[in-house]
């Protein structure tokens, strides 16, 4: 291709150790501010991939180049401290808690109640795990699973869901020069 095409590639795996994060303390506490503490080891690992053309045209009076890249990583806390059952928190949005990382898990991960779908019938609700101490179930509302089997929807059903890291990203350039 006389020079005109370029690939990469890319393969990283990179280990973080010593991350700071602050200490939840108790709120009985008062205002102070949780303190900064060194925790746990992460993973990093990844693959980028990049695909480029250049050439000229018009007696070279147009040049031009098109890149397209592409990106995969993964991450996982190989350790968050001493204790194999620690987890932590992220911070809440209006007192509910939407991620949580712990060890062998990326960082971080939506947790919360998984959904089976959504009540169609009042007895389709009333058959179901009542959802705490609420008139909750209800058509049109959601069903979330009892991931733990005790007969009832509780905070101790939350669960990870999932990963708010993308499986892919990627993206192209085109640049014209005249």
């Amino acid at each position: 291709f006389d020079n005109h095409l370029a690939v990469s590639l890319d393969v990283w795996q990179r280990i973080t150790d010593d991350m700071l994060f602050r200490e939840p303390i108790p709120e009985v506490m008062g205002i102070a501010e949780a303190p900064y503490v060194n925790v746990g080891e992460m993973k990093n690992t990844g693959i980028d991939f990049e695909l480029g053309y250049n050439n000229t045209a018009f007696d070279g009076a147009l040049t031009y180049n098109a890149s397209l890249t592409l990106s995969h990583y993964t991450n996982e806390i190989v350790q968050l401290s001493g204790d194999p059952d620690r987890y932590i928190d992220a911070g809440s949005n209006r007192q509910k808690t939407y991620t949580r990382y712990t060890s062998g898990t990326a960082f971080p991960e939506f947790f919360g109640y998984k959904v089976e779908g959504i009540f169609q019938s009042q007895a389709e609700a009333d058959a179901h795990p009542q959802y705490g101490d609420t008139d909750y179930n209800k058509p049109g509302h959601f069903k979330y699973a009892d991931t733990n089997g005790d007969g009832k929807i509780t905070p101790d059903d939350r669960t990870f869901i999932g990963s708010p890291h993308p499986d892919l990203t990627g993206g192209l350039n085109i640049d014209l020069g005249y």
